[in-house]
């Protein structure tokens, strides 16, 4: 399964299938606010797993193990279910999604780039600057062109 960024209730968390189980870096106490943007990023170096607030560590638990794998889609802005179907919806605005091979993030803290670029170690790299037919463009060497889904809108971003 894909390491899987969340948010619920307000509160970040990235979870990750390690070692037989899943391990949660949660933050209860970290309520994002509505009507404006964060740089939301989740670590998994292998022996632990955490969760970054726009460049501020606000949560880490400690896995290590063998990563389970599946076969099910990846969805931004959805949770997948057993059939892969998308469920629990985000309703917001994501600006950019960047998956990774390595840990690009570690200590307390780190300064967000307002917008990625891509390098030897991205694994997917989605700006959403546009689309094309239903097709948002992978800005990273795979060329892993997302597919529209649903009511997706397009918005320019100040």
């Amino acid at each position: 399964a894909l390491p899987i960024l969340f948010v619920s209730n307000g509160n970040p968390y990235f979870t990750v299938h390690v070692g037989g189980q899943y391990r949660e870096a949660d933050s209860p106490d970290t309520l994002m606010e509505t009507d404006r943007w964060y740089h939301l990023a989740g670590v998994f170096d292998g022996q632990e797993v955490r969760t970054y607030l726009d460049g501020k560590l606000v949560s880490t638990v400690q896995g290590s193990g063998e990563r389970r794998q599946n076969g099910l889609p990846l969805l931004v802005g959805a949770d997948v279910d057993a059939n892969g179907q998308g469920v629990s919806h985000f309703t917001g605005a994501i600006d950019g999604v960047r998956l990774s091979k390595i840990a690009r993030y570690d200590g307390q803290s780190f300064e967000p780039s307002r917008r990625h670029v891509p390098d030897a170690d991205t694994l997917l790299l989605l700006n959403f600057d546009g689309f094309v037919g239903p097709w948002a463009y992978d800005d990273s060497d795979r060329q892993a062109h997302a597919m529209k889904v649903g009511d997706v809108l397009l918005q320019p971003v100040d």
